[in-house]
């Protein structure tokens, strides 16, 4: 522990995180956390001038018990529960989304380095939904209890324990992931206690794209749901009664796929009807808010909602229409361990296509975008809400040659001035993102935004840009732009060297910007936001000089990584393959000499005379 102090500086260490919880038959339960943290540094001080803790009106509450300082000194100062504030949380927090996450905060006197704040909160209500009027507190699935608790932060850990209190009627099973915790059941009073706990827990470092802390870091998953068939029942007795569709949607669907022949012409215009016409914005119509989808009437009717409300929606119109539509649960951002308990976040819509054999959609995340699903919810486990139950399953990965971009640049070169035209054809990943730019900006704010793309050339200016319909989905979103810029020259001798665009570092971290951090050693998973193929081709023009030399062939084929640059005639053709989408390992080895292949044809030139 030392050692890592020593080595690292950290602003502040958990010295102590304590936790008590018991549940009940309903599935609410109370916990009760009691905290120690010690001030490392001035950074801490700042860092802790005050406590915040959340709750959720509706679902649960959250409450200070008490807190203090312990000065270095050994004075003790008890901090007023009288100031402590309540307000609605960030948006990124949940305060804004749909139920009104909130946050109470308690400001605490100047820290200095060395003071130990040591505070207690009480807990109480479901695991996420909690109190309705006064006494009744919900759970996500009503009888069962499941939690998640983490015992690793990025700051040192003395003592982690967890302790729960099992309830007879209904006993808890738990699994432990990541790494190792330790355990032991006693019999106290008559009570089973469960009890978990990791010492002297070193921090981790922070590592770029290597996924959620609920992936890596040692955790804690304790449930008594029986199996994912009952949560896959739940959730369908939870949705169904509002997307089953009624006489108002049947006449809605009826009207807006009235000149549409095929079942797939119906399917994109339901899909796109629910992904770009209903916003996403948050509905408060129920006492259940957060889990079940609203009516699909009444999110019709507003034109608006969230994920679950814009999934409901969807399967809704899908059934009127004919089809065999369900809604799913997935975890966006988060792997969902195939153990059954509630670690979903976000809703979407299954079409079976033969028996248990599914499409998926998403209606919220795929807005503004051809596909159904963006690539990146690809390898996502989901959850099918069927009336028999379904097991937990994993969105399969489209081929990587489907996703990715195609640019070709086309540059005539002479003394004075470089004369250009470049094309992109975006395929799954890109064509939503450059969609969205294309429909959200005026003309003069697209040429600023496409000008800042190629900022790294000297004197660079866009003439025209064309492109297709936004909201033309028969094919994948294109463009082109006419431009010109000043020719950069290194003279040597007779020779004269240039760098193609293709060639610059800043262009290709345009578009596979995860190589920027990409380290020689890393201890988690690296992870794409999808697997995907850029091809670019660069043909070179030039009456006023000859073409040398292009660039000879190089190649880097691995198992899971290809490479290839090499000249065709006046063509440099660059290729790049990520064919999977998490490396670890000797896998990763891979993705580091990937990197290296892509910052040495950075350095490359072609060869021109006058």
């Amino acid at each position: 522990m030392i050692l890592f102090l020593i080595l690292y500086s950290f602003s502040y260490q958990i010295l102590k995180d304590s936790i008590y919880e018991r549940y009940f038959l309903d599935g609410t339960s109370e916990k009760y956390e009691e905290i120690y943290i010690k001030i490392e540094d001035e950074k801490g001080t700042f860092e802790w001038n005050q406590i915040n803790i959340y709750y959720t009106p509706y679902y649960n509450t959250s409450d200070f018990k008490f807190v203090e300082i312990k000065r270095k000194d050994g004075e003790i100062i008890k901090i007023p529960l009288e100031n402590i504030k309540d307000e609605l949380a960030p948006p990124e927090l949940g305060g804004t989304i749909f139920w009104g996450t909130r946050k109470k905060f308690l400001q605490l006197p100047k820290l200095n380095v060395g003071d130990i704040i040591h505070y207690g909160v009480f807990y109480k209500g479901g695991n996420w939904l909690g109190p309705q009027g006064e006494t009744i507190y919900r759970t996500p699935f009503p009888g069962y209890f499941n939690t998640i608790e983490i015992f690793e932060d990025y700051v040192p850990i003395k003592r982690k324990i967890y302790v729960i209190e099992e309830l007879k009627e209904k006993p808890i099973k738990f699994k432990i992931f990541n790494g190792k915790i330790n355990y032991k059941k006693k019999k106290i009073d008559g009570k089973i206690i469960h009890i978990f706990w990791c010492d002297s827990v070193p921090p981790l470092k922070r590592e770029y794209l290597s996924g959620s802390k609920y992936d890596n870091f040692r955790k804690l998953i304790i449930t008594n749901i029986p199996s994912w068939i009952d949560i896959s029942k739940h959730e369908y007795f939870l949705s169904e009664e509002n997307i089953e569709p009624n006489e108002y949607i049947k006449k809605f669907t009826d009207s807006i796929l009235k000149d549409e022949k095929s079942d797939s012409e119906k399917i994109y215009k339901l899909f796109y009807f629910v992904s770009d016409k209903i916003r996403y914005l948050g509905l408060v119509e129920t006492d259940f808010e957060g889990y079940k989808p609203h009516k699909a009437e009444i999110v019709l009717k507003h034109m608006e909602g969230v994920c679950k409300d814009k999934a409901g929606l969807l399967v809704s119109l899908l059934r009127a229409a004919g089809f065999k539509a369900y809604y799913a649960i997935t975890g966006v951002g988060i792997r969902m361990e195939d153990f059954p308990s509630d670690q979903a976040n976000h809703a979407l819509v299954a079409l079976e296509e033969k028996n248990f054999k599914y499409i998926y959609l998403d209606p919220t995340i795929g807005s503004g975008g051809k596909d159904f699903l963006p690539p990146y919810e690809e390898g996502q486990e989901i959850l099918v809400a069927r009336k028999e139950g379904d097991i937990l399953r994993k969105i399969p990965f489209s081929k990587t040659e489907e996703k990715g971009i195609n640019i070709s640049i086309e540059e005539n070169i002479f003394k004075n001035e470089i004369k250009g035209k470049l094309k992109v054809n975006t395929k799954k990943g890109f064509d939503q993102f450059f969609r969205g730019i294309f429909r959200n900006k005026e003309y003069k704010d697209l040429k600023k935004f496409l000008k800042n793309y190629f900022s790294f050339l000297k004197n660079f200016e866009i003439d025209t840009i064309l492109f297709m319909d936004t909201y033309d989905y028969s094919k994948y979103f294109e463009f082109e732009i006419d431009f010109k810029r000043e020719p950069e020259f290194l003279k040597i001798d007779e020779y004269i060297l240039f760098k193609p665009i293709l060639f610059y570092k800043e262009f290709i971290e345009n578009f596979l910007w995860e190589i920027n951090f990409i380290e020689k050693e890393r201890k988690y998973p690296f992870v794409f936001n999808f697997n995907k193929k850029i091809e670019i081709e660069e043909k070179i023009n030039s009456e006023d000089f000859e073409i040398i030399a292009l660039k000879g062939r190089e190649k880097l084929k691995g198992k899971k990584v290809n490479f290839e640059l090499e000249s065709k005639g006046n063509t440099i053709i660059l290729s790049v393959s990520i064919n999977k989408k998490e490396f670890k390992g000797k896998e990763y080895k891979e993705i580091y000499k990937l990197k290296n292949e892509i910052k040495r044809s950075f350095k490359k030139w072609i060869i021109l005379k006058t």
